[in-house]
């Protein structure tokens, strides 16, 4: 009885790591997508940027 109470606490203590990493995932993928975001909104400016870049070095 004793093994099978060791095994099902490890198997509890195995479904809360993973739960643990399922949520750090979603927590990765939601960052993701807000510097996405962010990527997209700043991508006017670095074209700008990089005009002004070429212009400059004769471009």
């Amino acid at each position: 009885m004793k093994r099978l109470r060791e095994a099902q606490q490890r198997v509890q203590d195995l479904k809360r790591q993973l739960a643990n990493l399922a949520d750090a995932c979603l927590q990765q993928d939601a960052r993701v997508v807000e510097l996405e975001a962010k990527l997209a909104e700043l991508e006017p400016y670095r074209s700008f940027v990089e005009q002004v870049s070429q212009q400059e070095h004769g471009g």
